[in-house]
């Protein structure tokens, strides 16, 4: 039986922390957007953005805000993604 109560303490803690790293995360996106909000056209602010989406691993989104960073720094070319 102790053992079994080692197990379930474990899965609820990782509840708990994964729901509180969750509400991290959500909580730094909504400081990008809002960034972003109050300076759409700075192609440093999508550019961070960009890598926030990148590094949580949600590409197609990385990908556009990486495509409005260059679209406001006027480049078009793609980003070097390989360092």
């Amino acid at each position: 039986m102790p053992g079994s109560l080692g197990i379930l303490d474990g899965h609820i803690s990782s509840s708990v922390t994964g729901r509180w790293l969750n509400g991290i995360l959500g909580e730094a996106e909504q400081v990008q957007l809002k960034g972003l909000e109050l300076k759409p056209e700075s192609p440093e602010r999508w550019e961070t953005y960009a890598c926030f989406l990148d590094d949580l691993g949600r590409q197609p989104e990385a990908e556009a805000a990486y495509k409005k960073a260059r679209m406001f720094n006027g480049n078009l070319a793609p980003p070097n993604l390989s360092g």
